[in-house]
């Protein structure tokens, strides 16, 4: 853990995933499931956050909507705890995830660029430096196996 902040019993976790087309195939579900397993662990309380630079009302928002209300129901979870943020990733889901004030953040450890890989992008890097919750980060299956899930 990155921060090493002492948790509350009932740890308050949040899974930043990314639904979009982009996004390493598996990842966002693996994220949720690794998550969910810590929270059932603890007696905690997940919630599923996206953030995307689209409007509410643009089609491919929609889908990204539906993508993270399914991730939502096979991780047993109800629609409210599943949150969809306009605007730029680093700058919402540091807000969001700071109000919020979660003991622990999941997300994908792996960057979408096709140079070197990187233990931590851009925006884990970003949340690492703007919140004081600790931090999973997943890689997605295909790297565990020897590719290192970048898309090519």
């Amino acid at each position: 853990m990155v921060q090493g902040r002492h948790w509350r019993k009932r740890l308050r976790i949040a899974a930043a995933v990314d639904v979009s087309e982009e996004e390493t195939e598996g990842l966002a579900a693996s994220i949720v499931r690794i998550a969910r397993r810590l929270a059932l662990a603890t007696g905690g309380e997940l919630d599923l956050i996206y953030a995307e630079h689209l409007s509410a009302e643009h089609a491919e928002s929609r889908t990204h909507a539906g993508r993270l209300r399914n991730l939502a129901r096979q991780a047993d979870l109800d629609e409210h705890h599943a949150y969809i943020l306009a605007g730029p990733p680093e700058r919402e889901l540091a807000a969001f995830a700071a109000g919020r004030d979660y003991d622990v953040l999941a997300l994908g450890a792996l960057t979408h660029r096709k140079v070197a890989v990187q233990l931590v992008g851009n925006l884990t890097a970003t949340l690492v430096e703007a919140l004081d919750s600790d931090f999973l980060l997943i890689k997605p299956d295909s790297a565990l196996q020897g590719d290192r899930g970048l898309r090519r």
